[in-house]
Order: structure tokens, then C-alpha cells, then sequence
């Protein structure tokens, strides 16, 4: 009786010892969620990757032009943006501009001003993609397609983007802690956009490549 009790303690503490093991890795080690999604463009909103808040993958042009679906538009810029299939329009809007254009159309009308744009709105198995790049001045953002890192990065202009020149070279991390894996550095005179500063002195920043990481570097603001 004794022998299978400390055979059933053993059991349990073996058990905790491997849940601890396994915490430890899913907390610390990086990428283990983005496996799923090393073949398809990222998606990267200032200073967050919302690629698996994305409903449908985003689509890439041959000229490099970038479509989000109407859903996804819908779900991160514009909740109430309306497609009416009996004009096959699309109207959408912000804080200051209304914009419609038609499915058929290389043209937009922007508070009430037509202007021409470049890409077509395009149907994809069922799905409306729209040319997000076109919407720049009715969302107030700045698209940019990296195809070195296949990342979409999206600016909102409003929000007082600040770029910095690194003063002093650093590890950067996957997570604000010293115990987090390196996974990269960032070189002094190294130009990154920079976002909030932890309590503890870690600091977000987005490289040019679209990359977004944990430093302890110190900036220099330009």
C-alpha cells in the first residue's frame, strides 16, 4: 500500500515537472504560434501583428498592390463600409471622408470629388478583396508591402509615428525578458520606428523590414 502511494506521488510530481517544462517552452520560446503562418503575407497595424486576426489571407498584385477583403476592412478600419450589389459599389468611410467606388470602375469619388485610381475591386472564390492601398487618403494611413519579409505594414498617420536612430547596439528579444530568446540585433545608426517603453525599460520597435521587436536598446530621437 505504501509502495503504490509513493509510486502514485512520484506520478504526480513527474506530471507537474513536465506541465512546467512545457509552460516554460510556450512562454519563452518564439515563433511557435506563427508556424501556421510562414506562407502567407503577415499583417502588421503600427505597432501590432494582427495576421491571425485576419479572416481572409491578404492578396498581393503582381504590380504590388495590396487588397484586404471587405471583411477584414470591415473588422479593422471602417465597421459599417457597405457594398451594394444592385450598383456593385462600395462605400466607405472615416471621421472626415465618405468614398464609393464601383467594382467595375478605375475611378472613386471622394466627398464627392472623382478621382482615378489604379486597381480594380476583385472577386476571389466568393470573397471581395479591395485594393487597401488606394484608401490611404480616405483612412488617413500609409500602406507598405516589405517583399523581402512578405509583410503588409499599415500605418494610421494620426498617431505620431516616431523614428529614431539607435545610439547603442542591442539584443533584440521575443519578449520583454532577459531570459527570452535573442532573435536578432539592432545595429547603432539603425533607423526603427519606435513605440511605448515598458516600466522595466524594454522597448517595442518596428524595423524597416517590418519586423516588430523587444529591445533594451538605448535611441537617439532624430
Amino acid at each position: 500500500m505504501k509502495l503504490n502511494t509513493k509510486k502514485f506521488i512520484r506520478n504526480i510530481i513527474i506530471c507537474l515537472i513536465a506541465f512546467i517544462v512545457v509552460a516554460f517552452i510556450l512562454n519563452y520560446a518564439p515563433g511557435f504560434k506563427r508556424d501556421k503562418y510562414a506562407d502567407v503575407p503577415k499583417f502588421i497595424v503600427n505597432d501590432e501583428d494582427l495576421t491571425e486576426n485576419l479572416k481572409h489571407n491578404i492578396y498581393i498584385s503582381e504590380n504590388g498592390v495590396v487588397y484586404l477583403s471587405k471583411d477584414d476592412i470591415a473588422n479593422f478600419f471602417d465597421k459599417n463600409i457597405y457594398y451594394d450589389e444592385g450598383s456593385s459599389t462600395i462605400v466607405t468611410t472615416s471621421n472626415t471622408k465618405t468614398a464609393s467606388f464601383c467594382v467595375a470602375e478605375n475611378q472613386m469619388v471622394i466627398n464627392g470629388v472623382k478621382q482615378d485610381i489604379n486597381s480594380k475591386i476583385l472577386l476571389k472564390d466568393g470573397v471581395i478583396y479591395i485594393p487597401i492601398s488606394e484608401l490611404e487618403l480616405v483612412y488617413n494611413i500609409y500602406v507598405q508591402y516589405i517583399e523581402s519579409t512578405d509583410m503588409v505594414v499599415i500605418e494610421s498617420l494620426n498617431q505620431g509615428l516616431i523614428k529614431a536612430e539607435v545610439a547603442e547596439g542591442s539584443k533584440l528579444k521575443y519578449k520583454p525578458r532577459l531570459i527570452s530568446k535573442s532573435v536578432g540585433t539592432v545595429e547603432p545608426g539603425e533607423v526603427v520606428n519606435c513605440y511605448y517603453t515598458t516600466s522595466k525599460g524594454w522597448r517595442l520597435i518596428r524595423k524597416e523590414d517590418g519586423t516588430l521587436r523587444i529591445c533594451k536598446s538605448k535611441c537617439a530621437y532624430k
